[in-house]
């Protein structure tokens, strides 16, 4: 076979095939940047949800309980993750971690009950870092978020806040889905 053909088809080939390479890590990566997205929209939607007055404790706990136990609205990984908190409108205050369930217990006690739609909003999101540790695909997501409620004990307001979350990326029925690991301070 003729030495230069065989050198454009590898050439060929190997472009080709690694082109089609890098389109499928363009996909995964879009993937993983939706559903990460998707995993913290819906934490803020169920921060919105626990302010509605119209809500019974009972249903708030079964809204907290749901976010991080295994079901199809889980979207924590477990009721251990961690949060930096950001209740406390005090912005020279000590940043503490709370587990997700402490946090989401804390934010139902201490954040004003409304019936306006939407005082939590997040923001500017933008997908940061895919990485592997331990075996584990995670990606790294930094967004804006403002309360735009009232603390029921603080008069201050609370300003917007930068923020950072850890989300384990994984396969459920051949199906790429995210959960949140871990959620802090993004200075």
């Amino acid at each position: 076979m003729n030495p230069i053909k065989t050198l454009g088809f590898t050439l060929f080939f190997t472009f080709v095939f690694s082109d089609s390479l890098s389109q499928n890590g363009n996909i995964e990566r879009s993937i993983i940047k939706d559903e990460s997205i998707k995993a913290l929209k819906e934490f803020q939607e169920i921060l919105n949800m626990l302010t509605y007055t119209s809500l019974s404790d009972f249903e708030r706990g079964v809204i907290i309980r749901n976010s991080y136990t295994e079901n199809m609205n889980q979207i924590f990984l477990n009721d251990e993750v961690i949060v930096e908190s950001d209740l406390d409108p005090v912005t020279d205050s000590v940043i503490k971690d709370m587990t997700i369930a402490r946090y989401l217990g804390d934010f139902n006690l201490f954040y004003e009950k409304t019936e306006v739609p939407g005082t939590i909003q997040f923001s500017n999101f933008s997908l940061d870092t895919i990485y592997e540790k331990q075996g584990e695909k995670l990606a790294e997501v930094s967004f804006e978020s403002l309360f735009k409620g009232n603390h029921i004990y603080r008069s201050e307001k609370y300003v917007l806040n930068k923020r950072k979350s850890t989300l384990l990326i994984s396969y459920s029925n051949n199906a790429l889905g995210a959960k949140i690991l871990q959620i802090s301070f993004n200075e």
